[in-house]
C-alpha cells in the first residue's frame, strides 16, 4: 500500500491520506478524525472510500466518489500526478505533501503506461525535466508495445537522465 499525505492538523496528525492498496487492486482516501472528536475511539476516519475489492480501480472513479463529498477538491492536478505514480511504488511508500522538502525532491517526470489488464501504472528508469517530455515518453512507448491502454506521467526523484530531442526521439539528458 502506498500513502499520500495530503493535509494536517494543525498537532500534526494526518487529516486527509490517499493512495494505492495493491491487494485490493483499489485507489482509497481517507479523512481521519481529529483526536478531539468523540467519535475518534469508534471510527478513526470520518470518510472511508476504497476498501472493498476493486472499489475504485482507476482514479477517475475515486474523483467522482468524491464529488459527492465535502472534499471534491482536494485530488488536485498535483496529488492526481502522486496517485499515478504511487500505484507502480513499492509497498508501505509514504509521501507526505504537506513537507515542503518531500514535494521539493520530487524534481523531475516519469514516464507511465498502464497495460491490458492492469490497474496500476507502471514507470522504468527515465527521469524527464517536464511533465511534456516525459508524456511523450510514455506516448512513445505505448505506441511499440501493442498491450498498452493508458499513458501518462508522475512526479519522479532523482536525477534527469532522459530527454526528448526535437525529432521526438529520446536521449540521454
Amino acid at each position: 500500500m502506498s500513502r499520500i499525505i495530503i493535509e494536517r492538523y494543525e498537532d500534526g496528525e494526518e487529516h486527509i491520506v490517499a493512495g494505492w492498496d495493491n491487494p485490493m487492486k483499489s485507489y482509497f482516501f481517507q479523512v481521519y478524525r481529529p483526536k478531539s472528536d468523540p467519535l475518534r475511539d469508534e471510527d478513526q476516519c470520518s470518510l472511508r472510500l476504497g476498501y472493498l475489492f476493486k472499489e475504485f480501480p482507476q482514479i477517475g472513479d475515486l474523483k467522482h466518489a468524491i464529488t459527492v463529498s465535502d472534499y471534491e477538491g482536494v485530488l488536485t492536478d498535483q496529488v492526481t500526478d502522486f496517485l499515478r505514480v504511487s500505484s507502480a511504488m513499492p509497498q508501505n511508500t509514504i509521501i507526505d505533501l504537506t513537507d515542503d522538502d518531500v514535494r521539493a525532491s520530487y524534481n523531475g517526470w516519469r514516464p507511465l503506461v498502464q497495460v491490458s489488464g492492469e490497474d496500476k501504472w507502471s514507470g522504468n528508469g527515465l527521469v524527464f525535466a517536464t511533465k511534456k517530455e516525459a508524456e511523450q515518453s510514455a506516448y512513445n512507448l505505448g505506441m511499440r508495445w501493442t498491450l498498452v491502454m493508458n499513458t501518462s506521467a508522475g512526479p519522479a526523484q532523482g536525477d534527469i537522465n532522459a530527454s526528448v530531442r526535437a525529432d521526438g526521439t529520446e536521449g540521454p539528458a
